[in-house]
């Protein structure tokens, strides 16, 4: 006779996981703050704000 826990139940995966999902919101708010970044970081340049570059 084997002996079996009663109470292991094999785990179903039909959803995306917990772990899935909030790596995806994470990886969707770090691309917006990186997008923000840039996009500053391009209007900062376009108007010669740092005075790095002598056109």
């Amino acid at each position: 006779m084997v002996m079996t826990c009663p109470e292991w139940v094999e785990p179903r995966y039909t959803a995306a996981t917990p772990r899935v999902s909030t790596m995806l919101i994470t990886l969707g708010w770090a691309s917006l703050a990186a997008l923000f970044t840039f996009s500053i970081a391009m209007v900062v340049w376009g108007r010669h704000g740092d005075n790095s570059i002598s056109f």
